[in-house]
Parts: structure tokens; C-alpha cells; sequence
């Protein structure tokens, strides 16, 4: 999916390839449970100004994932220009196998805030 300004909510989404996958500036993905897919959600390209809270993201991975450095994973950030991602209160639970690749980043630099009033992930 390609935009700017867009929600996705209250979505039960599985067994895909991608659960969730976009590139653009100002998403918001919030109480969905992505289950069941190779990757649950994949950030590309230059993605800026991202919210992603209160999904469960759970049983995702499985075949090879070119981007996300093999076999799938729960979410996987790709590209070099990617910046204001957040995430929080969100429940990873058993994804790629036994819980390795919750998370999946190409490029380092991200920080994960567990400070009030985003706190963490589970």
C-alpha cells in the first residue's frame, strides 16, 4: 500500500504473505490481530511518521523473506530512509521461530522508548 494519512484498525488479518505492508508518511495501525502471515507488518521504502500500537502480532514467519534476512518475522522496517516509526503496546507473541525475530531492522538507529505514556511492547 502506497499513501499518506491512512488507518488501518480493527482488521483481523491472516495468513498472507504480508499482513500489513506500506510506504508513506503518516500511518496509523492500532488494535488489529495479524496473525499467521510470512511477515506481519513491513515497513519500506522512505516511511516517516509511523504509529503502531495495541496489535497483537503473533505465529507469524515461515518461508524466505528476501528483505527481512531470511524467513519472515513479526515486523521488519527495510530501507534507509525510514524515520519516526513508533511502536507500543503491542504483544509479539511466538513469531519466527521461537520468538527470534520479533523485530527485523535494516539499518541501525532506531530506539525503542519505554517511557510513559508509550511504554512498552510485550
Amino acid at each position: 500500500m502506497y499513501g499518506d494519512f491512512i488507518k488501518i484498525y480493527e482488521n483481523v488479518i491472516l495468513n498472507n504473505d504480508y499482513g500489513i505492508s506500506f510506504e508513506g508518511n503518516h500511518f496509523e495501525i492500532y488494535c488489529n490481530n495479524i496473525t499467521g502471515n510470512n511477515v506481519d507488518i513491513f515497513v519500506s521504502g522512505s516511511s516517516s511518521d509511523v504509529i503502531v500500537y495495541d496489535n497483537v502480532i503473533v505465529f507469524n514467519g515461515g518461508s524466505r523473506e528476501p528483505f527481512c534476512g531470511g524467513p519472515g518475522a513479526g515486523v521488519c522496517i527495510y530501507g534507509s530512509n525510514n524515520h519516526n516509526i513508533t511502536f507500543y503496546h503491542n504483544s509479539f507473541i511466538k513469531n519466527y521461530p521461537d520468538n527470534e525475530k520479533q523485530v527485523y531492522l535494516t539499518i541501525a538507529g532506531y530506539k525503542r522508548d519505554n517511557d510513559y505514556p508509550f511504554e512498552c511492547n510485550y
